[in-house]
């Protein structure tokens, strides 16, 4: 029989979390390989083993189940969402997708894993997480990734072998900021006619959705059997998103720089050569900042993805 997420995930079962997988064929529904669960395996992994250096996820609970429970499985659950963009747009799963805010690479990795013959920008603007997220594509040997160290509003779009930047059929992000920030940052990025948004976001929002007039929402836990989530994925057209991004009046500044010269790299990019090119300018005066002061997200009562966290 050949390996299925049920297999993978059966050494789970006994947490106190209480995440229990549902029948082998509700995890093969997902249509993934032997290879690729292997590869999901092994991006656990790697994914603890760069937590003990820098905080990918939260240290609080940094163990295999909770990897896969908060963080692959429902970036996988981004598959369903994926396939009925290419039948809506009449494509296969060959898509250029870019990850806004990675982070520690999700969902981009687990994505690009489930998605071979895609590719990828994984984008962040913490250059210390994009040299884990890179060393992690290339232990993985995931060629169809590249990453970029910057903001999404200063992007212009994927790099080109001929030198060109095209735009993306698909951005995805997770509950990076308020979603008219978000729709700001990145409505530029998106192919105009076809393009779409999948933005992660917790129930505590609820009251955004409405305002949003979102072409679909896909509960996480609807997709992936047995597993617990408040999470959400909501589906936006470039258009939506375009609109949602003038009516909030936000002006986007495209002058940040990326402190390495060549910011774009492909995942099989020598990383010792990514890091001698990093350069360290100077950020002016250091200024305490006040621990007691509230965070400004954008809308009152905004919570990050790990936030959500039991």
């Amino acid at each position: 029989m050949n390996m299925s997420l049920y297999g993978i995930f059966s050494r789970f079962n006994d947490r106190e979390s209480g995440f229990a997988p549902g029948e082998t064929s509700d995890f093969q529904s997902l249509g993934l390989t032997e290879e690729q669960y292997t590869k999901l395996d092994q991006l656990c992994s790697l994914v603890l083993d760069w937590n003990q250096k820098i905080n990918l996820v939260s240290r609080q609970h940094a163990e295999p189940s909770v990897v896969w429970e908060k963080h692959i499985l429902p970036s996988l659950a981004a598959l369903a969402c994926l396939r009925e963009h290419t039948k809506d747009n009449g494509d296969s799963l060959t898509m250029k997708i870019i990850d806004v805010g990675t982070g520690g690479g999700f969902p981009g990795l687990p994505l690009a894993i489930a998605c071979p013959e895609s590719r990828f920008c994984l984008l962040d603007s913490v250059g210390k997480k994009l040299i884990a997220v890179q060393n992690m594509a290339e232990q993985l040997e995931l060629t169809n990734v590249q990453t970029h160290h910057g903001r999404a509003e200063a992007y212009t779009g994927l790099l080109e072998q001929n030198g060109s930047h095209s735009l993306f059929d698909v951005a995805t992000s997770r509950s990076v900021s308020a979603l008219p920030n978000v729709c700001t940052w990145m409505h530029h990025l998106l192919e105009p006619k076809t393009g779409e948004l999948l933005y992660w976001i917790g129930d505590s929002e609820t009251e955004v959705a409405k305002d949003a007039s979102l072409n679909d929402i896909v509960r996480v836990d609807a997709v992936v059997p047995g597993l617990k989530s408040d999470k959400s994925i909501w589906t936006l057209r470039q258009a939506q998103v375009s609109a949602i991004a003038k009516k909030s009046g936000i002006k986007m500044e495209r002058n940040w720089q990326s402190k390495q010269p060549d910011a774009t790299t492909s995942a099989t990019a020598s990383w010792s050569e990514k890091k001698g090119n990093r350069i360290s300018p100077s950020k002016g005066a250091w200024k305490r900042k006040d621990p007691s002061a509230p965070k400004d997200r954008g809308y009152e009562g905004f919570q990050r993805y790990n936030s959500l966290e039991n």
